[in-house]
Protein backbone atom coordinates (compact mmCIF):
# COMPACT_ATOMS: atom_id res chain seq x y z
CA UNK A 1 0.00 0.00 0.00
CA UNK A 2 1.58 3.29 -0.79
CA UNK A 3 1.45 5.67 1.40
CA UNK A 4 -0.34 9.47 1.44
CA UNK A 5 2.49 11.20 0.11
CA UNK A 6 2.28 9.06 -3.22
CA UNK A 7 -1.53 9.28 -3.07
CA UNK A 8 -1.11 12.97 -3.24
CA UNK A 9 1.05 12.59 -6.37
CA UNK A 10 -2.29 11.32 -8.01
CA UNK A 11 -4.35 14.14 -6.63
CA UNK A 12 -1.45 17.02 -7.68
CA UNK A 13 -0.98 18.08 -10.99
CA UNK A 14 2.45 17.34 -12.58
CA UNK A 15 4.00 20.68 -15.01
CA UNK A 16 3.82 18.82 -18.08
CA UNK A 17 0.00 17.91 -17.53
CA UNK A 18 -1.13 21.36 -17.27
CA UNK A 19 -0.29 22.26 -20.71
CA UNK A 20 -2.33 18.93 -21.80
CA UNK A 21 -5.16 18.71 -23.87
CA UNK A 22 -7.60 16.17 -23.50
CA UNK A 23 -8.66 13.34 -26.06
CA UNK A 24 -11.41 10.58 -26.01
CA UNK A 25 -10.62 6.70 -26.50
CA UNK A 26 -13.31 4.02 -26.67
CA UNK A 27 -12.24 0.60 -25.46
CA UNK A 28 -14.45 -2.32 -25.73
CA UNK A 29 -13.70 -6.35 -24.01
CA UNK A 30 -15.85 -9.32 -23.66
CA UNK A 31 -14.96 -12.30 -21.56
CA UNK A 32 -15.49 -14.73 -24.73
CA UNK A 33 -12.09 -13.22 -26.25
CA UNK A 34 -10.65 -16.15 -23.70
CA UNK A 35 -10.86 -19.48 -23.63
CA UNK A 36 -11.49 -19.56 -19.84
CA UNK A 37 -13.60 -16.73 -18.68
CA UNK A 38 -11.49 -14.68 -16.96
CA UNK A 39 -12.71 -12.17 -13.64
CA UNK A 40 -14.79 -9.14 -14.34
CA UNK A 41 -11.23 -6.64 -13.76
CA UNK A 42 -9.04 -8.98 -16.04
CA UNK A 43 -11.70 -7.66 -19.16
CA UNK A 44 -12.06 -3.80 -17.86
CA UNK A 45 -8.39 -4.04 -17.86
CA UNK A 46 -8.59 -5.02 -21.22
CA UNK A 47 -11.51 -2.59 -22.66
CA UNK A 48 -9.58 0.35 -20.82
CA UNK A 49 -5.90 -0.97 -22.16
CA UNK A 50 -8.06 -0.37 -25.62
CA UNK A 51 -9.61 3.27 -25.05
CA UNK A 52 -5.94 4.17 -24.13
CA UNK A 53 -4.59 3.14 -27.39
CA UNK A 54 -7.54 4.59 -29.07
CA UNK A 55 -6.53 8.19 -27.07
CA UNK A 56 -3.05 7.99 -27.99
CA UNK A 57 -4.07 7.70 -31.55
CA UNK A 58 -6.48 10.18 -31.80
CA UNK A 59 -3.64 12.76 -30.28
CA UNK A 60 -1.45 10.93 -33.06
CA UNK A 61 -3.82 12.24 -35.48
CA UNK A 62 -3.45 16.09 -34.53
CA UNK A 63 0.16 16.00 -35.19
CA UNK A 64 1.62 16.76 -38.76
CA UNK A 65 4.48 14.63 -40.60
CA UNK A 66 4.74 12.05 -37.72
CA UNK A 67 8.02 9.64 -38.40
CA UNK A 68 6.44 6.42 -38.47
CA UNK A 69 9.16 4.77 -36.35
CA UNK A 70 8.34 7.07 -32.98
CA UNK A 71 4.80 6.44 -34.17
CA UNK A 72 5.23 2.71 -33.80
CA UNK A 73 7.47 3.54 -30.63
CA UNK A 74 4.81 5.81 -28.58
CA UNK A 75 2.09 3.14 -29.71
CA UNK A 76 4.07 0.15 -28.09
CA UNK A 77 4.79 2.10 -25.26
CA UNK A 78 0.75 4.18 -24.81
CA UNK A 79 0.47 3.44 -21.00
CA UNK A 80 3.69 6.42 -20.22
CA UNK A 81 1.35 9.06 -22.57
CA UNK A 82 -1.95 8.05 -20.98
CA UNK A 83 -1.41 7.90 -17.32
CA UNK A 84 -3.74 10.98 -16.65
CA UNK A 85 -7.24 9.75 -17.46
CA UNK A 86 -10.25 9.95 -16.04
CA UNK A 87 -13.69 7.71 -16.85
CA UNK A 88 -16.67 9.70 -18.62
CA UNK A 89 -18.63 6.34 -18.97
CA UNK A 90 -18.32 2.65 -18.09
CA UNK A 91 -21.12 -0.29 -19.61
CA UNK A 92 -21.30 -3.75 -18.65
CA UNK A 93 -23.51 -6.02 -21.14
CA UNK A 94 -23.21 -9.72 -19.72
CA UNK A 95 -19.53 -10.35 -19.59
CA UNK A 96 -18.73 -7.37 -22.31
CA UNK A 97 -17.37 -4.23 -21.10
CA UNK A 98 -17.09 -0.73 -23.14
CA UNK A 99 -15.01 2.51 -21.52
CA UNK A 100 -14.91 6.09 -22.74
CA UNK A 101 -12.09 7.67 -21.04
CA UNK A 102 -10.92 11.26 -21.43
CA UNK A 103 -6.75 11.30 -21.63
CA UNK A 104 -5.00 14.04 -20.64
CA UNK A 105 -1.99 13.99 -23.60
CA UNK A 106 0.79 16.36 -23.37
CA UNK A 107 1.04 17.47 -27.14
CA UNK A 108 3.93 19.70 -26.89
CA UNK A 109 6.19 17.08 -26.02
CA UNK A 110 4.42 14.25 -28.00
CA UNK A 111 5.39 16.17 -31.15
CA UNK A 112 8.68 16.47 -30.47
CA UNK A 113 9.15 12.92 -29.88
CA UNK A 114 7.18 11.99 -32.85
CA UNK A 115 7.36 15.02 -35.46
CA UNK A 116 9.37 13.64 -38.37
CA UNK A 117 13.27 14.30 -38.66
CA UNK A 118 14.03 17.10 -41.30
CA UNK A 119 17.56 17.23 -43.17
CA UNK A 120 19.67 18.58 -40.51
CA UNK A 121 20.15 22.11 -40.58
CA UNK A 122 22.70 24.83 -39.31
CA UNK A 123 26.27 24.24 -38.84
CA UNK A 124 27.43 21.02 -40.26
CA UNK A 125 28.50 18.27 -37.74
CA UNK A 126 26.46 19.38 -35.03
CA UNK A 127 25.09 15.97 -33.68
CA UNK A 128 24.52 14.41 -30.32
CA UNK A 129 28.07 14.67 -28.21
CA UNK A 130 27.03 11.40 -26.32
CA UNK A 131 27.13 7.61 -27.64
CA UNK A 132 25.45 4.87 -25.30
CA UNK A 133 26.90 2.67 -23.36
CA UNK A 134 25.85 -0.04 -20.45
CA UNK A 135 22.78 0.39 -19.19
CA UNK A 136 22.57 -1.44 -15.95
CA UNK A 137 19.90 -2.06 -13.20
CA UNK A 138 20.56 -1.06 -9.77
CA UNK A 139 19.42 -3.49 -6.71
CA UNK A 140 16.65 -1.75 -6.68
CA UNK A 141 15.49 -2.78 -9.68
CA UNK A 142 15.88 -6.08 -9.32
CA UNK A 143 13.00 -6.41 -6.93
CA UNK A 144 9.21 -6.38 -8.10
CA UNK A 145 8.37 -6.19 -12.25
CA UNK A 146 12.06 -4.24 -12.46
CA UNK A 147 12.35 -2.24 -15.35
CA UNK A 148 11.64 -4.81 -18.07
CA UNK A 149 13.29 -7.91 -19.66
CA UNK A 150 17.04 -7.17 -18.79
CA UNK A 151 17.46 -8.21 -22.63
CA UNK A 152 15.77 -6.24 -24.75
CA UNK A 153 15.51 -2.96 -22.62
CA UNK A 154 18.84 -1.57 -23.72
CA UNK A 155 18.14 -1.29 -27.24
CA UNK A 156 14.54 -0.04 -25.98
CA UNK A 157 16.29 2.57 -24.77
CA UNK A 158 18.57 3.10 -27.45
CA UNK A 159 15.70 3.91 -29.51
CA UNK A 160 14.30 6.48 -27.09
CA UNK A 161 17.31 8.23 -26.26
CA UNK A 162 18.00 8.16 -30.35
CA UNK A 163 14.38 9.47 -31.09
CA UNK A 164 14.65 12.50 -28.74
CA UNK A 165 18.42 13.52 -30.22
CA UNK A 166 20.18 12.38 -27.04
CA UNK A 167 22.44 10.16 -28.50
CA UNK A 168 24.36 9.03 -31.95
CA UNK A 169 25.74 6.28 -33.17
CA UNK A 170 29.45 5.08 -31.18
CA UNK A 171 32.28 6.43 -32.97
CA UNK A 172 35.50 8.38 -32.71
CA UNK A 173 33.50 11.05 -32.14
CA UNK A 174 30.92 10.34 -29.35
CA UNK A 175 31.71 9.77 -26.09
CA UNK A 176 29.81 7.27 -24.04
CA UNK A 177 27.41 7.69 -21.97
CA UNK A 178 26.25 5.09 -19.24
CA UNK A 179 22.83 4.83 -17.39
CA UNK A 180 21.85 3.63 -14.37
CA UNK A 181 18.02 2.27 -14.12
CA UNK A 182 15.99 1.32 -10.59
CA UNK A 183 12.91 0.94 -11.36
CA UNK A 184 10.49 -0.33 -8.04
CA UNK A 185 6.58 -0.95 -7.73
CA UNK A 186 5.15 0.65 -4.99
CA UNK A 187 1.76 -1.07 -4.88
CA UNK A 188 -1.60 0.49 -4.77
CA UNK A 189 -2.58 4.25 -4.58
CA UNK A 190 -4.70 4.70 -1.72
CA UNK A 191 -8.51 5.69 -2.77
CA UNK A 192 -7.50 4.90 -6.51
CA UNK A 193 -7.78 2.34 -8.33
CA UNK A 194 -4.10 2.67 -9.58
CA UNK A 195 -1.04 1.50 -9.00
CA UNK A 196 1.96 3.29 -8.22
CA UNK A 197 5.92 2.60 -9.18
CA UNK A 198 9.09 4.78 -8.77
CA UNK A 199 11.82 5.45 -11.46
CA UNK A 200 15.19 6.95 -11.36
CA UNK A 201 17.92 7.35 -14.04
CA UNK A 202 21.15 8.67 -13.90
CA UNK A 203 23.53 8.85 -16.77
CA UNK A 204 27.20 9.21 -16.12
CA UNK A 205 30.36 9.80 -18.10
CA UNK A 206 33.66 8.57 -16.89
CA UNK A 207 32.15 8.04 -13.12
CA UNK A 208 30.71 12.11 -13.55
CA UNK A 209 26.92 12.54 -13.66
CA UNK A 210 26.05 14.09 -16.33
CA UNK A 211 22.10 13.73 -16.08
CA UNK A 212 19.59 12.22 -13.66
CA UNK A 213 15.58 12.46 -13.31
CA UNK A 214 13.50 10.54 -10.82
CA UNK A 215 9.81 10.29 -11.40
CA UNK A 216 6.63 8.49 -9.99
CA UNK A 217 4.69 6.74 -12.53
CA UNK A 218 0.66 5.67 -12.26
CA UNK A 219 -0.94 2.74 -14.10
CA UNK A 220 -3.79 0.36 -13.83
CA UNK A 221 -0.94 -2.55 -13.36
CA UNK A 222 2.63 -2.70 -12.05
CA UNK A 223 4.26 -3.19 -14.97
CA UNK A 224 2.42 -0.17 -16.73
CA UNK A 225 3.04 2.28 -13.76
CA UNK A 226 6.68 1.42 -14.51
CA UNK A 227 6.96 2.22 -18.01
CA UNK A 228 5.11 5.14 -17.61
CA UNK A 229 7.93 6.74 -14.89
CA UNK A 230 10.36 4.87 -17.26
CA UNK A 231 9.58 6.32 -20.29
CA UNK A 232 9.08 10.33 -18.48
CA UNK A 233 12.47 9.75 -16.92
CA UNK A 234 14.17 8.75 -19.38
CA UNK A 235 12.44 12.00 -21.71
CA UNK A 236 13.80 14.17 -19.08
CA UNK A 237 17.19 12.94 -18.88
CA UNK A 238 17.53 13.03 -22.32
CA UNK A 239 16.75 16.36 -23.05
CA UNK A 240 19.57 17.03 -20.70
CA UNK A 241 21.81 15.08 -22.56
CA UNK A 242 20.37 16.34 -26.02
CA UNK A 243 21.66 19.48 -24.76
CA UNK A 244 25.67 18.69 -25.27
CA UNK A 245 25.91 18.78 -28.78
CA UNK A 246 29.10 18.33 -31.00
CA UNK A 247 29.83 21.96 -32.76
CA UNK A 248 28.62 23.82 -29.68
CA UNK A 249 29.80 24.66 -26.27
CA UNK A 250 27.88 26.53 -23.53
CA UNK A 251 29.71 29.42 -21.67
CA UNK A 252 28.03 30.40 -17.89
CA UNK A 253 28.58 33.89 -17.02
CA UNK A 254 27.48 33.89 -13.23
CA UNK A 255 26.73 37.32 -11.69
CA UNK A 256 27.32 39.18 -15.89
CA UNK A 257 26.74 42.55 -14.44
CA UNK A 258 25.13 45.33 -16.76
CA UNK A 259 24.10 43.82 -20.46
CA UNK A 260 26.49 45.78 -22.52
CA UNK A 261 29.54 43.55 -20.54
CA UNK A 262 27.56 40.73 -21.75
CA UNK A 263 27.75 42.56 -25.55
CA UNK A 264 30.99 43.28 -25.61
CA UNK A 265 32.28 39.62 -24.31
CA UNK A 266 30.02 38.28 -27.10
CA UNK A 267 31.77 40.74 -29.43
CA UNK A 268 35.66 39.66 -27.90
CA UNK A 269 34.54 36.19 -28.46
CA UNK A 270 33.15 36.25 -32.21
CA UNK A 271 36.12 38.47 -33.02
CA UNK A 272 38.92 37.55 -31.41
CA UNK A 273 38.71 33.64 -30.13
CA UNK A 274 40.07 31.33 -33.02
CA UNK A 275 37.79 28.30 -33.52
CA UNK A 276 34.38 30.00 -32.45
CA UNK A 277 32.14 30.54 -35.38
CA UNK A 278 29.02 31.98 -33.85
CA UNK A 279 27.92 32.97 -30.65
CA UNK A 280 24.89 33.64 -28.92
CA UNK A 281 22.96 34.86 -25.59
CA UNK A 282 20.64 31.30 -25.40
CA UNK A 283 19.45 31.54 -21.98
CA UNK A 284 18.75 32.78 -18.24
CA UNK A 285 19.73 30.34 -15.20
CA UNK A 286 19.30 31.50 -11.87
CA UNK A 287 21.03 35.21 -12.31
CA UNK A 288 23.57 33.80 -14.75
CA UNK A 289 23.71 34.29 -18.56
CA UNK A 290 24.36 31.29 -20.42
CA UNK A 291 26.03 31.46 -24.23
CA UNK A 292 26.22 28.90 -26.59
CA UNK A 293 29.16 28.93 -29.25
CA UNK A 294 29.92 27.16 -32.48
CA UNK A 295 33.04 25.60 -32.14
CA UNK A 296 34.89 22.44 -32.07
CA UNK A 297 37.37 23.47 -29.39
CA UNK A 298 37.57 21.62 -25.69
CA UNK A 299 36.34 23.31 -22.65
CA UNK A 300 39.86 23.56 -21.51
CA UNK A 301 40.93 25.26 -24.63
CA UNK A 302 38.22 27.22 -24.87
CA UNK A 303 38.45 28.66 -20.70
CA UNK A 304 42.63 29.78 -21.74
CA UNK A 305 41.81 31.23 -25.03
CA UNK A 306 38.86 33.18 -22.51
CA UNK A 307 41.22 33.53 -20.03
CA UNK A 308 43.74 35.60 -22.75
CA UNK A 309 40.63 37.85 -23.83
CA UNK A 310 41.77 41.52 -23.33
CA UNK A 311 38.87 44.12 -22.93
CA UNK A 312 38.51 47.64 -22.24
CA UNK A 313 38.36 47.75 -17.91
CA UNK A 314 36.99 43.94 -18.29
CA UNK A 315 39.01 40.86 -18.11
CA UNK A 316 37.19 37.31 -17.81
CA UNK A 317 38.19 35.03 -14.73
CA UNK A 318 37.50 31.11 -15.65
CA UNK A 319 35.48 29.65 -12.17
CA UNK A 320 35.20 26.09 -13.64
CA UNK A 321 35.54 24.05 -16.75
CA UNK A 322 33.35 20.67 -17.30
CA UNK A 323 34.30 18.51 -20.06
CA UNK A 324 33.59 18.43 -22.97
CA UNK A 325 31.15 21.69 -23.74
CA UNK A 326 30.83 23.72 -20.24
CA UNK A 327 33.08 26.51 -19.39
CA UNK A 328 31.75 28.81 -16.31
CA UNK A 329 33.41 32.43 -15.99
CA UNK A 330 33.26 35.65 -14.09
CA UNK A 331 33.67 39.10 -15.99
CA UNK A 332 35.89 41.60 -13.56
Amino acid sequence: MVGPVAALSVVVTPPSVALAEPFVGVGEAKGSEWKQPPAAHVVRTRALRRARTAAIKAALGEIAGVDAAARKSVLSSHTAWTSAYRIVSEKRTGDAVRLEIAVEVDVARLTKRVGAKGKAGGRRGVRPRFALGSVNLTDGASEGTGCGDPETLPALIADELVALGAVATADDETLPVDLKLACVPLGAVRYTHMRAARVSVVATMDGRTVATAMREGFADEDAAAVQTGLSAALFAVGARLAAHQQGAMTVRIESPGPGDQVRRLERAIRDGVVGVDAVRVSGLDRGAVVLTLETELAASTMAKRLSALRLPELSVVILSTEEPDAVTIRLR
